[in-house]
């Protein structure tokens, strides 16, 4: 009886997606999976988030805030080329990496919650253009809020 008490409450618990942000339309999220190339000039940065703990990890390029990445989704930049500071901020903690990017290129990262002390941390990584890619095609397209 515990036992079934017990995966009832656990299948309940990975139910709710705590995580959940406004998505963008459904236009909006093809239109990102077509990986089209950045406007002249400009590179194109996504940021992904594929589903792990249930919770919102914010994201910020440079002195621009990116707003919260639920669980399976994901954003798209087109921005200046050059060294690109993006970090993610959890509860207890945030990191940063510096992706390199140059006109006409496509870079990807991806954030990632992990398990803290009292509350999630996160991480980021870059990802390959492949990566990159089946990470965006398995998400959706979240709306940047600021």
């Amino acid at each position: 009886m515990f036992k079934r008490l017990s995966l009832i409450a656990l299948l309940a618990v990975s139910a709710c997606d705590t995580a959940s942000v406004p998505l963008a339309s459904s236009q909006s999220d093809a239109a990102g999976k077509q990986f089209a190339p950045p406007p002249a000039g400009q590179a194109a940065l996504y940021v992904v988030r594929g589903g792990d703990v249930g919770t919102l990890i914010s994201a910020t390029l440079g002195a621009r805030n990116l707003g919260p990445f639920g669980n399976n989704t994901w954003m798209r930049y087109d921005v200046a080329p050059g060294v690109l500071d993006v970090r993610c901020v959890g509860g207890e903690a945030s990191k940063a990496i510096e992706v390199t990017a140059a006109a006409g290129e496509l870079r990807f990262v991806e954030i990632r919650a992990t398990t803290g002390w009292w509350a999630a941390r996160c991480d980021i990584v870059e990802l390959s253009g492949d990566a990159g890619r089946a990470a965006v095609m398995q998400g959706k397209r979240a709306i940047e809020t600021r």
